[in-house]
């Protein structure tokens, strides 16, 4: 299974992440904690993660024809996607902090 990151969205979402969590808040007179901001990257690096799986067209079999099938499948993906998360966030936080 290969997930290919479209690292200019990453980076669009580097810049909206920094604006809102970096500026937007100060000036809202919201204050985060760091725990909550990593919670938010995370968020969203699984999130963006998620999306380049299944935009580059992984697919899980049929869940009706075989649940244990499904199951495992789902099980890779899930990994694969974490995996690839964790590469997404660290750029994520990286340009966040550099904001």
């Amino acid at each position: 299974m290969e997930i290919v990151v479209n690292w200019a969205v990453v980076t669009v979402a580097t810049v909206i992440l920094g604006f809102i969590l970096n500026q937007a808040l100060t000036w809202a007179g919201v204050s985060l904690s760091a725990q909550v901001k990593k919670l938010i990257v995370f968020a969203v690096a699984v999130g963006l993660s998620g999306y380049f799986a299944y935009s580059g067209g992984v697919s899980l079999p049929d869940p009706g024809a075989d649940p244990f099938q499904f199951a495992a499948a789902l099980l890779a993906m899930s990994a694969a996607v974490f995996k690839t998360a964790e590469v997404v966030y660290d750029k994520l936080w990286t340009g966040l902090v550099n904001a």
